[in-house]
């Protein structure tokens, strides 16, 4: 009989470490306009536009275009999440592996022949996960599986947003997956935040956001299965 697998994603990503895109950053941060005296200026480029430079690049990890993808994390069905990383100390050098990697897996796990299109289920799924993805791919160019849903609508049946399905469409609604875990009775994040991924990759400890991305996927899948009044996976 034809199911239709359930795929739940989670990506970390981690900001830029090209010296020119910093660079660029760093030239189109300005003092604010109401600052006119050069020694006020010069006391603003020492004392504040690090910091504003600083977190600038961090936000590069959000933007396909300029940051990276460190991990990915997947679980099919009920099966245990899956990785795909590589632990380096550059793991920058080996993004295209890892989106490889994952793309090979993906197609593997779902039969054309046999199954209905696949599930993607996660959490801001459209608004970060796919968008990443593609624009990581097509800035690679690594071609990605045909049935990945990079255009579908938040509704269509071969997606489950979590975040957008809890908020009912609206956008404005925008709850983190600790906070609906929580509220789901799952125990939420666990010792690591997002804010932890770059620091913990830039130390050489990438095992341990793999790990961190596999609990994400895990509270992602449970919270699906409980929004959608589910004990047990429909495609088991």
């Amino acid at each position: 009989m034809n199911h239709q697998p359930i795929l739940t994603l989670d990506l970390e990503s981690t900001p830029s470490v090209d010296p020119a895109v910093h660079a660029r950053i760093a030239e189109e941060i300005t003092p604010p306009g109401s600052m006119k005296k050069a020694e006020t200026i010069a006391a603003w480029e020492v004392n504040e536009k690090p910091a504003l430079v600083h977190e600038a690049i961090l936000k590069t990890s959000f933007d396909g275009a300029l940051g990276h993808i460190a991990v990915i994390g997947i679980a099919v069905n009920d099966d245990q999440p899956i990785t795909f990383f590589e632990d380096s100390t550059d793991p920058h050098q080996h993004e295209t592996k890892v989106l490889r990697d994952f793309f090979y897996f993906v197609r593997q796990a779902y039969s054309p022949s046999s199954q209905q299109r696949p599930k993607w289920v996660g959490h801001n799924l459209i608004a970060f996960d796919l968008r990443m993805l593609f624009q990581r791919a097509v800035i690679l160019g690594i071609q990605p599986p045909p049935f990945i849903p990079f255009s579908a609508k938040p509704w269509d049946d071969i997606l489950h947003d979590n975040m957008l399905r809890w908020s009912l469409g609206d956008k404005t609604m925008k709850i983190s997956q600790d906070k609906l875990s929580r509220a789901l009775g799952q125990p939420g994040k666990q010792g690591i935040t997002g804010a932890d991924v770059w620091p913990l990759v830039a130390a050489g400890r990438i095992k341990e956001v793999a790990a961190y991305c596999a609990d994400d996927v895990i509270q992602a899948r449970a919270n699906y299965y409980r929004m959608n009044f589910i004990t047990q996976s429909v495609a088991a």
